[in-house]
């Protein structure tokens, strides 16, 4: 199918940058002149995506920022007349496209009104755990209700989110698992001295559990963090300087903000932690560190679990653990040569199994198989 690609139109709701938006980028990217790109909100995203020369569209639409995470979904008088007016502008824009892709739940009830005017298959990517830490109850069911009664295929990032998709009432013939692709970036030369230095890399918010590393750090001597990702949640990253002074850490704290030469920090740091106290659907940053061949300590919940076998290519400790965690670190510092052998599983891991190849070729097949059921 790599000879001829569908056409295919993409839909999502955010301006903002994500694992979610960096996913759909590399989407763009395969598909080139075949692929058209409908957002709902303009922003950064935008802007990346205008890179790849493929054609972009904004509707903007207020009722896309409000959305349905974390609490009832929104849908009133006003909302719902935006949802029938970005259904239409959709339709209007599926005439020349072979499949329409749904990148995020709210893009997806968007692609169900427009299939009642204009009928094209549909693929939802699910990038999330539906679950009662990510979603209210009935913005669940009602993501749920509408993939099962619209969508051709529901694809996702983990065995965990197929599960919880199931559980949640999903039709189990509709998923499938189909892990996040990386490109596999050139390794730079270690650091010429052996750095006593964590890295946490990620939104500063509070699920992400940065608070629990202090609290671990606190607990391990001559070791130092730098917090990498922009502070999402300025209360939370305040209240972190905080704890830091609390705990006497704040010397050996640096918040770094949002930084574009993420994998360069990455090779600069002697391991990389995360920390998350909620599951991740899938966990891109470990990823990316085991790609990065550094030493990985990741929480064990959700999808993270299907990356990082522990104690082969990284530790793997239990969410909100500090002691754990401490010990984790410890292990990683007093053990360089054990460490290392994790690291260099890790990046063959990493390699192995989540490739930008394997991952293009895997949707390659699942729209041969969409298109075939037409």
């Amino acid at each position: 199918m790599s000879a001829k690609l569908p056409r295919i139109l993409f839909l999502h709701h955010a301006g903002i940058v994500g694992g979610a938006e960096l996913h759909l980028l590399s989407l763009v990217r395969h598909f080139g002149s075949r692929a058209r790109v409908l957002l709902f909100s303009d922003g950064p995203f935008r802007e990346m995506l205008d890179s790849t020369g493929v054609s972009v569209r904004v509707l903007r639409s207020k009722w896309t920022t409000s959305g349905v995470r974390g609490g009832t979904p929104r849908f009133n008088v006003v909302s719902v007349a935006d949802v029938l007016r970005l259904g239409w502008a959709t339709a209007e824009a599926m005439c020349d496209a072979d499949v329409v892709w749904a990148n995020s739940p709210r893009a997806l009830f968007v692609a169900s009104v427009a299939q009642l005017i204009r009928r094209r298959p549909l693929v939802w990517y699910l990038h999330d755990l539906l679950e009662p830490s990510h979603f209210s109850a009935s913005g669940i069911r009602l993501i749920v209700s509408t993939a099962n009664a619209r969508a051709n295929r529901v694809l996702t990032n983990s065995r965990a989110a197929a599960d919880a998709f199931v559980r949640a009432g999903g039709r189990a013939e509709l998923i499938h698992v189909l892990y996040y692709g990386f490109e596999v970036p050139p390794l730079s030369p270690e650091p010429s001295n052996a750095t006593r230095t964590t890295g946490v890399f990620g939104r500063i918010t509070p699920w992400k559990g940065h608070d629990v590393v202090l609290r671990a750090l606190a607990r391990v001597p001559n070791v130092t963090a730098i917090f990498v990702g922009d502070e999402e949640d300025p209360d939370y990253a305040n209240e972190l300087r905080r704890l830091a002074r609390e705990l006497n850490v704040q010397d050996r704290i640096r918040f770094l903000g949002f930084r574009e030469n993420v994998a360069e920090l990455m090779r600069s740091v002697g391991c990389i932690v995360h920390a998350s106290t909620a599951p991740e659907p899938f966990g891109r940053v470990v990823v990316e560190a085991m790609l990065a061949q550094r030493p990985v300590i990741a929480t064990n919940a959700g999808g993270v679990g299907e990356i990082v076998e522990h104690g082969v290519s990284g530790l793997l400790v239990s969410p909100r653990n500090v002691d754990a965690l401490a010990g984790a670190i410890r292990r990683i510092f007093e053990h360089p040569a054990e460490s290392r052998l994790m690291a260099e599983r890790g990046r063959e891991r990493a390699m192995e199994m989540f490739s930008e190849e394997r991952m293009f070729r895997q949707i390659e097949q699942h729209l041969t198989e969409v298109l075939s059921d037409r």
